[in-house]
């Protein structure tokens, strides 16, 4: 059975506002580095990337998410889904003239 292949929006299509970040780049010292991200988000991120999409991936050759929201605050994390729907409300509409293969 073949599917057609959706190109999944990346953080600056689902959030353009993002793309000229002002706290995005190197920072200066260890102090304001430690400011700027909460404590351990990175391997929280990656833990749940990898048992939520990466492994999905390779045990069933498909996906039906494609990002994670984190809340440091509430200490949650939760799936994006991939649903065009979802994409439309925050503002992303793929471009239509673009081809899009099929896979298997």
């Amino acid at each position: 059975m073949r599917h057609a292949a959706v190109r999944l929006p990346h953080v600056i299509d689902l959030y353009p506002d993002m793309k000229d970040d002002p706290n995005d780049g190197p920072s200066c010292s260890v102090a304001e580095a430690i400011r700027q991200q909460a404590f351990a988000v990175n391997s929280t991120l990656v833990a749940n990337a990898f048992a939520t999409l990466i492994w999905p991936l390779f045990r069933k050759g498909a996906i039906d998410r494609h990002g994670l929201f984190m809340d440091v605050e509430r200490g949650s994390v939760n799936p994006l889904h991939i649903d065009p729907v979802a994409w439309s409300v925050m503002g992303y509409s793929p471009d239509e003239s673009k081809p899009q293969a099929a896979c298997a």
